[in-house]
């Protein structure tokens, strides 16, 4: 429209005291954590915390073209003096937790089937992948090349086997833990990241006038970064479940509202402590 939204924010979004939040520690099992993308020099913006699966390609993508590809510094290296990330405002992107959840496990399925998982899946014992076989042609080539196949059922995709595929890896999530930053919950990722209280946060829906903003504040020429979601059932993905299909599957399934009793228990630090209204998850009572 008229407005000149290069010079001003997108409503920031509030999250509650991250500090009260509690964690079992012995569910936070993920090896590597992003923290934070800080171009060293062209932009006064810096991403973090880096929260996956919620517009943090698009927002690096931005700060990467706003500063004409800067080094990233290196946030564990320059510990000894954080004064050096005063000079930065840094921004950040929330999504609805339960959007965010089974984005990463649809994440988590795409690198096994890249075989990209190997190390994570032989270090926790996991066996979500091996139960319920789906007839996904998504990468099928790559996937026969692999270590770790399914072998627990006849592959058939039918809607109450998707369920059953998803709700065994809820079901290991639980036993096992957050074992990968795709799909630990946000609110622990923004607890344990330093940055936290330095960022502002905002909601997903504003990510491209957040990208807009990084750009024209450096001078540069506007351009898009944010990628439509595609419709991933054209492709063979046929794993995937999004949380409006799962809540109308509910009416029916079973499993459809075991997959969100579950969602709710373990996403409960982020149905309550971020901006967003979950009544599914209010009815289970968590």
């Amino acid at each position: 429209g008229g407005r000149d939204e290069s010079l001003n924010y997108p409503p920031t979004v509030k999250l509650c005291n991250i500090t009260a939040l509690s964690f079992r520690k012995d569910k936070m099992v993920l090896t590597e954590q992003s923290m934070a993308y800080v171009p060293a020099n062209g932009t006064k913006y810096a991403y973090g915390p880096w929260i996956t699966k919620s517009g943090s390609t698009a927002l690096i993508d931005s700060l990467k073209y706003a500063s004409d590809n800067a080094p990233a510094l290196n946030i564990e290296a320059v510990s000894e003096s954080e004064e050096i990330f005063d000079q930065y405002e840094f921004l950040t992107v929330l999504r609805h937790p339960m959007d965010r959840a089974l984005a990463g496990f649809h994440q988590v399925e795409v690198f096994w089937l890249m075989n990209w998982i190997d190390s994570p899946i032989d270090q926790f014992g996991l066996s979500w992948y091996n139960k319920t076989c789906l007839n996904s042609t998504w990468a099928s080539d790559t996937k026969t090349k692999g270590k770790h196949q399914c072998m627990g059922s006849k592959p058939q995709t039918t809607t109450q086997k998707r369920l059953r595929r998803l709700t065994d890896f809820l079901e290991e999530v639980e036993e096992k833990g957050f074992w990968d930053q795709h799909i630990t919950p946000m609110s622990y990722i923004i607890s344990s990241n330093k940055f936290y209280s330095r960022a502002r946060y905002f909601d997903i829906k504003n990510i491209d006038w957040l990208t807009e903003l990084v750009v024209t504040s450096s001078g540069k020429v506007s351009k898009r970064f944010s990628s439509m979601k595609r419709d991933n059932s054209d492709l063979g993905m046929d794993w995937v479940v999004r949380w409006d299909e799962l809540v109308t599957l509910a009416r029916k399934y079973a499993l459809a509202r075991l997959a969100i009793e579950k969602l709710c228990h373990l996403y409960q630090s982020d149905v309550t402590c971020l901006p967003y209204d979950v009544p599914e998850c209010d009815r289970m009572g968590t």
